[in-house]
């Protein structure tokens, strides 16, 4: 597939997109499901009280061979308290429940345990619950969005750091713990979501950045005969961000990657041991929109937990592969905050199939509401 009929199946919604910015602080992709840090500072020997709750749909309208349309409707509620044993460690308990409307119980529902431990300023580590899924801030091809309805919280231990310029999280989720006789697979999951900023001339900020993930089914003391799965994705990257002085576009960024896909299994079950993949995003932004157009070219490429859309291997269909994969991804996003503690976010995400003619579309609106007492800023 050449250049210019990449450009003429997309070229129309590009330039819909960007007449929307040009008559419209820097967000992330997903930042009406991330909830805003609380204030750093606890007192010794004070408690804390936390609400998060989020309200959500997400229409999946996927009708292609690789995946399957959904609609994610519900609530997620997250109460916690937190007790500080100084200005820098605290623990904290809670209950994490996700209901989906129309079933009778709860989809999910986990206690909360987590221990914070703020090292120095700009660095911490957490033991239990992490700071997870979409906050882990991964791209599409590696991390699929629609984990956060699917999967539970992440347990298990992460290192945070945002500091001189460096960003660093690094995780390991345990997301199924084996016991003897088990009839299922010890599952884990590791991270890493690293990068660095270096301060350009005038309104420009050139960034590196490395993403990665290896996913992990296994075990010695089960009886399941499935076999031994260890699957990785690496994704170098870099990013060129220009910050305007205007109030329409506050921010303008062009990112590529390089993501590789390796089987690491000792015998592997897909139709691939190895695969890559380039995506490349241009986004532009204000403090309501962000407006973003990807390019992905992938080959032989899978994921242990991306977006099917951008793989080579079929969720639906076990023995359906495409080994080339062309994607013009185009996305709408609109956030706002429409009250103390509270924002809304609505967003129109589609996916164009190169090779084979077709689109497939998502859309969605979240409310998140968070609240807390007990904590004050750093001083």
């Amino acid at each position: 597939m050449n250049l210019s009929h990449i450009f003429q199946q997309g070229r129309l919604s590009i330039i819909l997109f960007l007449l929307i910015a040009s008559a419209a602080s820097a967000q992330q992709e997903n930042t009406s499901y991330i909830s805003t840090p609380l204030p750093d500072s606890l007192k010794s020997g004070s408690f804390s009280v936390q609400l998060l709750n989020n309200n959500f749909v997400k229409n999946n309208e996927y009708f292609g061979s690789f995946t399957e349309g959904i609609t994610y409707i519900g609530s997620v509620l997250q109460p916690e308290l937190t007790y500080a044993f100084s200005r820098k460690t605290s623990l904290t308990f809670g209950w994490y429940a996700r209901y989906f409307y129309g079933l009778e119980k709860t989809n999910k529902s986990l206690p909360v345990i987590r221990f914070d431990y703020n090292f120095m300023k700009g660095g911490k580590v957490l033991f239990g619950q992490l700071s997870g899924q979409l906050n882990h801030r991964l791209i599409e091809p590696i991390y699929s969005s629609d984990n956060y309805f699917e999967k539970n919280p992440e347990n298990g231990i992460q290192l945070l750091i945002d500091k001189f310029g460096a960003q660093a999280d690094i995780w390991m989720d345990w997301e199924h713990y084996l016991m003897p006789g088990d009839s299922l697979q010890e599952q884990i999951t590791g991270g890493a979501n690293i990068g660095y900023d270096f301060k350009g001339i005038h309104q420009f900020v050139f960034s590196v950045k490395l993403q990665a993930l290896m996913h992990h089914h296994g075990g010695q003391v089960d009886i399941s005969d499935a076999p031994l799965q260890t699957r990785a994705n690496i994704a170098p990257g870099i990013s060129v961000e220009y910050i305007p002085e205007s109030k329409v576009v506050t921010e303008a960024t062009i990112s590529s990657w390089l993501v590789k896909a390796l089987d690491l299994s000792p015998n592997p079950t897909l139709p691939y041991t190895r695969g890559q993949g380039v995506y490349t995003t241009a986004t532009v932004e204000n403090n309501w929109i962000m407006l973003m157009a990807g390019l992905w070219h992938g080959n032989r490429y899978f994921s242990p937990m991306g977006d099917y859309l951008f793989q080579s291997v079929s969720e639906v269909y076990p023995n359906y592969t495409q080994v080339n994969r062309n994607l013009l991804n185009l996305k709408f996003l609109f956030n706002h905050k429409i009250a103390p503690g509270v924002k809304a976010g609505i967003r129109f995400e589609s996916y164009h199939d190169l090779d084979n003619h077709r689109m497939d579309f998502c859309y969605g609106l979240n409310i998140l509401a968070q609240a807390g007492w007990g904590r004050k800023a750093r001083k």
